[in-house]
């Protein structure tokens, strides 16, 4: 930014050295043929000058600082009204801040596991107004759960409105996002009326859509975990204890929101569910307590966090050798972070199931310019053939 002002002041102070060295040449005009010709070229050529007192229209730099700011206006998701849009973040910011701190210092996306990112999927979605509204509430859940949580394993027994207000806007942010399929339409019409009204105002809660599920994972207490059937999960720690995911679920007729953040796990059914089924998850509008006695019985619900947690383990098993070294080397720059000791395991283990496909790649010629057969996307010389 320091160096578009600088570009803007030299701009200016071209124009008003130009504006003063044309003025001078016309006034030596004028006194010299003004008589002659009878005419005054400063007065005449000074109704144009308007034009050049206004540098920031002919600044290249200031230009291209006016497109892209054209390119974010647009109507808020929330509100509807016609304003300069934040690019926001999906999933809280203070989240990948704590897991650049805690263990490696970048993030991957479990589909492009060897393209490292410095920060969360952001879209251009609120206005500043709306983009406030939501920042309250994520400071509220950061202070107040998140980190006494998952720094000092303290869970605060008692919670506000602000809980609930947290989850949705999660949830609505989840559904804005592009989608080739998913529920039916008119569904998520009447879904994001409810919850935009809410979001905008505060107080009148959900009639139909007003249940939100909340579920404690933390790796330390796996014994507490309420769904008992994944205990035995591998990758139980990194994916519960560090990964953010997120997705609209269905089976059959129902449909629910599931958001995954470290430690947190929320579900926001958009049918019905059977709720005994659900054991001291559910989180009221208003006041309430957070229980650590939590059990969930619901087969569906099994069934889609096995098949997130093995997307993600997945994935992990494309991650070449070359990615896999600086992850160790980023974990290596907190050897005394607890979560760095629980992730290192992880990654062990990942670079142990891929290694017999590396043996496979030896056997067989594999030419410098072709692509490398770890699915990096590179070319074989610049990927695992460099380490040869």
């Amino acid at each position: 930014m320091n160096e578009f002002v600088r570009d803007e002041r030299l701009v200016q102070k071209f124009a008003l050295t130009t504006k003063w060295v044309i003025r001078r040449i016309l006034r030596r005009c004028e006194a010299i043929l003004g008589d002659r010709c009878g005419l005054s070229f400063a007065s005449q050529t000074m109704r144009v000058w308007p034009y050049f007192r206004q540098p920031k229209r002919h600044s290249f730099v200031t230009t291209k600082l006016a497109d892209k700011e054209a390119n974010r206006t647009g109507n808020c998701r929330l509100c509807g009204k016609s304003a300069i849009l934040r690019r926001s973040h999906i999933y809280p910011r203070f989240i990948f801040k704590w897991m650049a701190g805690t263990a490696a210092g970048t993030f991957r996306h479990a589909a492009k596991p060897n393209r490292p990112v410095q920060d969360g999927f952001k879209l251009p979605l609120l206005c500043h107004d709306c983009e406030q509204r939501f920042s309250a509430r994520e400071t509220w859940f950061a202070r107040n759960l998140f980190f006494p949580f998952v720094n000092d394993g303290i869970l605060p027994q008692e919670y506000d409105h602000n809980l609930f207000y947290f989850i949705i806007s999660l949830a609505w942010r989840l559904t804005c996002l592009p989608r080739q399929a998913g529920p039916p339409e008119d569904l998520m019409e009447n879904v994001d009326r409810e919850w935009r009204q809410f979001l905008l105002n505060g107080q009148e809660f959900p009639k139909t859509y007003d249940v939100a599920h909340l579920i404690l994972c933390n790796p330390d207490e796996k014994a507490k975990f309420a769904v008992k059937q994944l205990l035995s999960t591998d990758n139980f720690a990194r994916y519960f204890g560090r990964n953010t995911d997120g997705t609209l679920v269905g089976w059959e007729d129902n449909f629910l929101v599931y958001i995954k953040l470290p430690c947190f796990l929320f579900f926001v059914p958009m049918t019905p569910l059977d709720e005994r089924k659900f054991v001291n998850t559910r989180i009221s509008h208003g006041e309430g307590n957070l229980l650590n006695r939590q059990e969930v019985t619901d087969p569906w619900i099994t069934s889609i966090l096995q098949q997130r947690a093995s997307i993600v383990d997945d994935h992990w098993k494309d991650l070449n050798d070359r990615q896999t070294e600086k992850v160790r080397n980023e974990l290596l720059r907190n050897p005394n972070s607890h979560w760095a000791k629980m992730f290192w395991s992880d990654v062990n283990a990942a670079a142990v199931r891929q290694r017999p496909t590396r043996q496979n790649i030896q056997g067989t010629k594999i030419g410098r310019n072709e692509l490398c057969p770890c699915n990096s996307g590179k070319k074989f010389k610049y990927c695992c053939g460099a380490t040869r």
